[in-house]
């Protein structure tokens, strides 16, 4: 068995999800105050998963209760930094799954090298 499904590798087949991935960009300049988001790419092949073992419940301002959960992106695609903007959605509703921020990468190795990537990612609130 030579791990493929189609002709596509197996691990392929779990990044079912699409994701557009934008940055904030100073406009190349150091000292320029006003951010605009850039998009990176759009239509990456990612697979989302809930990281629940790391919901955190934290009071915010108004005294409410907000839940801090945090999620685990994988992909192929290298390009992500941190503080990037990941909206995942299924390739047909763009946010249907949420906006998230994107913590630091890191790759997940084999024998070949990098076999993938994985961010955990934070979901953006309204507030």
């Amino acid at each position: 068995m030579d791990g493929m499904i189609n002709g596509v590798n197996a691990y392929d087949y779990t990044l079912f999800q699409r994701a557009k991935i934008e940055r904030y960009d100073r406009e190349g300049k150091v000292y320029n105050g006003k951010l605009r988001l850039i998009l990176i790419a759009e239509n990456v092949p990612v697979g989302l998963a809930n990281n629940t073992s790391n919901a955190t419940a934290i009071q915010n301002g108004n005294g409410n209760t907000v839940i801090n959960q945090t999620f685990l992106l994988h992909t192929r695609f290298s390009n992500i930094k941190a503080g990037d903007v990941i909206t995942v959605g299924d390739g047909i509703t763009p946010d249907l799954f949420g906006v998230f921020d994107a913590a630091k990468p890191y790759p997940v190795m084999d024998q070949n090298g990098v076999h993938h990537y994985e961010v955990i990612l934070v979901q953006k609130t309204d507030a």
